[in-house]
């Protein structure tokens, strides 16, 4: 039997936002990467390396678990089992990111690898769903109020760029009704948005792979 890493897990509802299947491809190949991050992303996922927090804190994975999970959820480790994996290039720099999933918790986390180092970001349930290889992803905080987006990063942290957005909303205080639909940050008709959105759900849905030490060692050799 294939030995389960228990770190930290992450919630990727993917009926959510944008359903995607958790099925590997035939033929699937990662993105380029060089052998030092690929060795850093791996002895991350190990617990053998810490990864820097949003904060400059570092940490490995197992001790990220326990506190995590304590600290939000008063629960042991092992309600966090990360069972499955993802490698997308999230900011097409030619280096994948590591994404972490579990059905367990709203979260999900990014691990970044950058100047010698592995950063990890938080993203909760509804703020990346729906993950594309080309590593776009879908964000929601309401029916009305949803979109399109990729992550960046500076100096190892991640943020998020939004790429096109739905924003229906009814004035504070009043009965008006303002609508605020854009992409690539200018105004567009909720008609256009509407199209990019279905244009960006039918790209490839980035494959997804059980969290083992075996699919550790075929991915990062």
């Amino acid at each position: 039997m294939k030995k389960t890493l228990h770190i930290i897990a992450a919630v990727f509802s993917v009926s959510l936002l944008s359903a995607c299947s958790t099925a590997p491809p035939q033929g699937f190949a990662t993105a380029p990467a060089g052998e030092a991050s690929m060795a850093a992303l791996r002895e991350a996922l190990l617990g053998e390396r810490p990864f820097v927090n949003w904060d400059g804190s570092r940490e490995y994975l197992p001790g990220y678990v326990a506190s995590f999970g304590h600290y939000f959820f008063g629960a042991t480790p092992d309600f966090f089992d990360v069972f499955e994996f993802a490698l997308v290039d999230m900011d097409g720099d030619g280096i994948v990111e590591v994404i972490l999933s579990s059905f367990r918790i709203d979260s999900i986390h990014v691990l970044h690898y950058y100047g010698g180092d592995v950063f990890i970001s938080h993203h909760g349930i509804r703020s990346l769903g729906g993950l594309k290889t080309d590593g776009s992803f879908r964000w929601s905080s309401g029916a009305a109020n949803n979109g399109v987006a990729r992550l960046a990063f500076n100096a190892g942290h991640a943020y998020q760029i939004t790429v096109a957005a739905q924003d229906t909303r009814r004035e504070w205080g009043s009965d008006e009704i303002i609508e605020d639909h854009r992409i690539a940050g200018e105004p567009a008709s909720l008609q256009e948005v509407m199209a990019f959105f279905a244009l960006h759900d039918a790209k490839e849905c980035a494959p997804w792979f059980p969290l083992t030490e075996e699919n550790i060692a075929r991915f990062f050799p």
